[in-house]
């Protein structure tokens, strides 16, 4: 009986590592927020063909989920805005392989007079994305945005952004041209400014913890299911 004892926690150490073994499938997707409406239905449309994967998915944004790669975070797919962040950051080589997702046109959208907060008191503030943001990146390509304004607010995230132009608290700001097409009764085009064909892409990353499900996961990025869903959420016109 003693020796029963000894070795009784050895034994359960086994069995719950053969139980882990005979877990489910896993998938996990981090998502740059700004393709958080694709990200979602591409996701739902997977986990529907494949229901014997759980799958996560993570909206991040883009500059975070490259540092938490560098840091070995484990992860199947990186859905990314401004793809150059990964050679910025020395992460070429973590790359298995690549599908072109869209572009965009970098835009000074303006917000409906109607849809202006009454307590702004006539006063236009512009948004512009907070240093080392992938849209500020992409904004500091056009030379516009670097003319001085007098009302200027910095938004860190997407959410940020979204708040301060759809609930009125600020007249225009820089973004990508999809947005506008998504609120299209509150921000109107003011501005045109520079395209960048390949700014949203898709990675299957080399040490993906759950290589089979990421490559499945890629064929359905590469589908024409995925291109509905990106026009479905205006990305592509």
């Amino acid at each position: 009986m003693k020796y029963w004892l000894l070795y009784r926690p050895i034994l359960w150490l086994v069995l719950l590592l053969l139980a882990g073994c005979g877990g489910r499938e896993r998938l996990v997707v981090y998502a740059d927020p700004w393709l958080g409406g694709f990200a979602e239905a591409v996701v739902a449309a997977y986990a529907a063909e494949a229901p014997e994967v759980e799958v996560e998915l993570h909206l991040l944004s883009s500059e975070l989920v490259a540092q938490h790669l560098h840091f070995g975070q484990p992860m199947d797919v990186f859905l990314c805005f401004r793809p150059e962040i990964m050679r910025e950051m020395g992460l070429s080589g973590e790359i298995a392989s690549e599908v072109a997702l869209g572009g965009i046109r970098l835009v000074l959208a303006g917000v409906a007079a109607d849809r202006l907060n009454p307590s702004l008191g006539g006063t236009v503030c512009t948004v512009i994305a907070a240093s080392d943001r992938p849209l500020r990146r992409f904004t500091e390509s056009w030379p516009l945005a670097q003319e001085s304004n007098s009302c200027i607010l910095y938004s860190n995230f997407y959410r940020q952004t979204r708040d301060y132009l759809i609930r009125g608290w600020a007249g225009q700001g820089f973004v990508p041209d999809f947005f506008v097409r998504q609120y299209p009764n509150v921000l109107t085009v003011k501005i045109q400014g520079p395209n960048f064909p390949s700014a949203l892409v898709g990675f299957r990353l080399r040490n993906a913890p759950n290589p089979n499900s990421a490559d499945k996961f890629m064929q359905l990025l590469h589908s024409e299911k995925s291109q509905s869903f990106l026009a479905e959420e205006k990305i592509i016109p």
